[in-house]
């Protein structure tokens, strides 16, 4: 479904029982606080998890995920090709982790 209401708009939303109409709203209206609190820095990210799997995680990432990246608030592409390069962190010297166990274990004799 592809529906855009601009600000100050009203719509009705008219079919048989069952169709969906209420999920949607319920999509929508969650959305919409998600954004409100992520923008307010009430958090900094949502765990999803769809009651059922598959099924429900594919329509949260075929529904939800193109909203979200629409807003500006889920990301359209990584930024790098690993894990660290995603999370901003720098990469440790060679070498690193052996030095700090070392060190530990010379601060537990």
């Amino acid at each position: 479904m592809d529906l855009r209401v601009r600000k100050g708009e009203f719509i009705t939303l008219i079919g048989p029982s069952g169709c969906g109409k209420s999920t949607l709203l319920k999509i929508v209206a969650g959305l919409d606080m998600m954004q409100d609190w992520f923008e307010g820095y009430a958090c900094d990210g949502f765990n999803i998890m769809p009651p059922v799997l598959p099924g429900d995680l594919d329509d949260f990432v075929n529904t939800v995920i193109p909203v979200l990246q629409e807003r500006g608030l889920f990301r359209t592409e990584y930024s790098g090709t690993t894990l660290r390069e995603h999370l901003g962190l720098t990469r440790p010297e060679p070498g690193h982790f052996r030095r700090e166990v070392h060190q530990g274990a010379a601060d537990v004799i």
